[in-house]
């Protein structure tokens, strides 16, 4: 985190998926596993993928890196067809169940203190369904054109999916909003997010509502997002209207 003497912060990035939206990706994960390996998967997995195995192997990687991963949780070794066809899977049961994903409390609290503030405000995401699941959610704020512009701009409005790399992806972000990565903090609710942000020379601090994290993890943290400090921000001169 910054010192008092450096200058500050002129861009914050929010990952999108965990640390704004509690997104059924877990239950997602492991009804996908069992229609893909059949109804003996939890005798034979111990139950499937556990929340810990989740947040620490596949949340926040690319789909097929985290099919590969979530099969390794559960003692499975995967071809090439068993992967796509569980990210196949995967999609849809997740679609099925979309209609249930909501917005944290202290991620809405964090959104409308940034919109406030006009705080610069990035976003960045590993899913092809979380940009849009964050504008449907937020439809009804009353700064919605101001929070869905800067989802577009980070995002592209139905624009390319977003890098398999997440650095890449952080660093896409920060390029579109033309601020450096030094001046820059991505918060995120994976170490693989956080890494991320560490490799390009962000700032970075993790979200770990649930505990889920290894003890030797050393990023910085927060259980909740209402500790990011907002009131020491570099601001535009003049309010935006998008």
């Amino acid at each position: 985190m910054k010192e008092s003497s450096t200058p500050p912060y002129g861009l914050l990035v929010l990952d999108i998926d965990g640390t704004l939206l509690d997104t059924p990706h877990l239950r997602a994960w492991n009804q996908a596993l069992r229609q893909v390996l059949g109804p003996a998967t939890d005798n034979r997995t111990n139950g499937g993928l556990t929340a810990y195995a989740y947040q620490r192997h596949v949340a926040g990687r690319p789909r097929d890196a985290g099919a590969r991963a979530a099969f390794a949780s559960v003692g499975v070794d995967p071809t090439p067809a068993l992967v796509d066809r569980l990210v196949t899977v995967k999609q849809n049961v997740f679609l099925a169940l979309a209609d249930g994903t909501v917005l944290f409390p202290d991620a809405a609290r964090l959104l409308d203190r940034a919109a406030e503030r006009d705080i610069p405000l990035g976003f960045c995401t590993a899913s092809r369904n979380a940009g849009t699941l964050l504008r449907g959610l937020l439809a009804g704020h009353p700064r919605a054109a101001w929070l869905t512009g800067r989802i577009d701009r980070s995002l592209g409005a139905g624009g390319p999916h977003p890098p398999a790399d997440r650095a890449e992806a952080v660093c896409r972000v920060i390029r579109v909003w033309n601020t450096a990565p030094e001046r820059t903090l991505v918060v995120d609710d994976t170490e693989h997010g956080v890494a991320a942000g560490l490799t390009i020379g962000a700032d970075a601090l993790l979200i770990d509502r649930t505990a889920h994290q290894a003890p030797e993890d050393t990023a910085p943290r927060v259980s909740t997002l209402d500790e990011i400090d907002l009131d020491d921000w570099a601001v535009p001169a003049g309010k935006e209207s998008t």
